[in-house]
């Protein structure tokens, strides 16, 4: 008759004092034992478990989030961000839409600050005749005395709202004088806010057209002696609104505020 086999201590912790498997090693084997054991979460008084949130509550004392919970603001403020514009997100869903569609799909173009319009003179001319001066006091402009031929530039980005010879001078193809009317060959620019300015006198038709947006220093004309003239230049307007009258100011201030000095030869 064969002896039973002796059990030294670890198997007998295992198998049990008659060789059999206890219900602990038949279930887990002993070097898997506590690896899929979730922690439990603490227990106050009561029997009530706390989340890592309410552990992070009642360490801090009250409400206040973590610093790690920065509020986005404050965090796009300190990388040089105006509040509330965000990084774009990545592609791939991580903001906010679908796998593959941009953020600006899901949430819209951030919304940045619009840049400060450049403004230049129209020519490089010297001023010969002045903004509303005792001799003609309904001269709503400044006189640019450019050569003939002299490229003629917008002042500042903006719309084409008129480019046309004027009504009141008729007949623009050939020299004015002045016992003729109107600006002969114009353009009006229209800008931001409202801003507009008017270029008259020019040599032949307009090289650009209602409608057509420019850009600050694109060439618009050429400096001519169409209409109201009595030797070429280039009369220059700026109209503002909800100044009275029809809006018409001094372009020299108006230019040297934005430090431009119009009417530097």
């Amino acid at each position: 008759m064969t002896r039973p086999r002796q059990l030294d201590a670890q198997q007998y912790a295992d198998f049990g004092p008659q060789g059999r498997a206890t219900r602990r090693s038949r279930r887990v084997p002993r070097h898997h034992r506590g690896w899929h054991r979730r922690p439990s979460a603490p227990v106050l008084a009561g029997g009530t478990r706390l989340t890592a949130l309410a552990i992070a509550v009642v360490a801090t004392g009250g409400l206040t989030l973590p610093a790690v919970w920065t509020p986005f603001d404050a965090a796009a403020a300190g990388h040089g961000r105006p509040p509330g514009v965000g990084s774009p997100a990545p592609r791939g869903g991580h903001g906010g839409g679908p796998p593959g569609v941009p953020a600006e799909a899901a949430t819209g173009p951030a919304v940045l600050p619009a840049p400060a319009a450049s403004w230049m003179a129209p020519v490089r001319a010297p001023v010969s005749s002045g903004f509303r001066t005792r001799q003609r006091p309904n001269h709503n402009g400044v006189d640019l005395a450019a050569p003939r031929g002299t490229v003629v530039h917008a002042a500042a980005a903006g719309t084409v709202e008129v480019a046309r010879c004027d009504p009141a001078t008729g007949f623009c193809d050939r020299d004015g004088g002045m016992d003729t009317a109107g600006c002969g060959w114009y353009v009006d620019i229209l800008h931001a806010d409202g801003l507009l300015t008017r270029y008259c006198h020019l040599l032949r038709r307009p090289t650009v057209a209602v409608g057509q947006r420019v850009s600050a220093g694109q060439p618009i004309g050429l400096v001519g002696a169409s209409g109201n003239a009595d030797g070429a230049h280039v009369h220059f307007e700026v109209h503002v609104p909800g100044v009275g009258g029809d809006g018409a100011v001094d372009p020299v201030p108006f230019f040297a505020k934005r430090g431009v000095r119009l009417g530097g030869a």
